[in-house]
């Protein structure tokens, strides 16, 4: 029996990739120089591909303009950002499956790589009260651009699963994971039901493979 459904953003709830959108969104907004545009595209490239991927060099990146800025700060420039380029994104029929689960009474929540900031007004606007994000760091109440908590990604997703599972007293098998991502595939392998969202094609081969299920929710 499936106790927790659990969701990536990026191109499974969204339509977007969060960490190249975001940076998109700074340099139009003045807030970032125009070159992060296509560091940016290297850097998510780089992490998509798993080639040459730091995670701290890339959170560095991705906080940066973070840096010496409070939580409702950024959580106001996040809201313009979701309101803009986020909402126009959402898949309705993820939308709708999301709210199905949720009126059912299933357990839902989030877990990304993109930060806890940004994440917080997607998951407010699903209705997800539970979510794990990267998480920047703040000293006295004000961000230093960093994050010295492990990384949301590919096998660190896996920590983070079995803190939900800590948190519920229930186990991987029955925990559902929606994902695009083959960097996913750790987090989908351990899953009790692992399921491809509008999946990459070499995710998609892995799945038809596997005889993983398969949802299409793109517009």
């Amino acid at each position: 029996m499936i106790k927790l459904h659990l969701f990536e953003m990026d191109n499974t709830l969204v339509g977007i990739n969060y960490d190249s959108a975001w940076k998109e969104f700074l340099v139009k907004a003045g807030i970032a120089p125009e070159s992060a545009k296509a560091a940016a595209a290297e850097l998510c490239d780089k992490r998509s591909a798993g080639k040459m991927f730091d995670a701290a060099e890339f959170l560095k990146f991705q906080l940066a303009e973070f840096n010496g800025n409070t939580k409702p700060d950024m959580l106001k420039l996040a809201f313009k950002f979701f309101e803009e380029v986020v909402k126009p994104a959402i898949k309705q029929p993820a939308f709708d499956y999301v709210k199905s689960l949720i009126r059912s009474g299933s357990q839902v929540a989030i877990l990304t790589s993109t930060n806890n900031i940004l994440t917080y007004h997607t998951a407010l606007y699903f209705g997800i009260a539970d979510y794990i994000g990267a998480d920047p760091d703040a000293v006295n109440g004000f961000f230093n651009g960093g994050s010295s908590k492990l990384y949301p990604y590919g096998d660190g997703k896996i920590f983070y699963l079995g803190k939900y599972c800590e948190r519920y007293n229930f186990d991987a098998s029955e925990v559902a994971v929606y994902s695009s991502a083959m960097t996913d595939l750790p987090l989908l392998s351990v899953a009790g039901r692992p399921v491809a969202v509008d999946p990459c094609d070499t995710l998609a081969q892995y799945a038809q493979g596997h005889n993983w299920e398969i949802l299409n929710w793109q517009k």
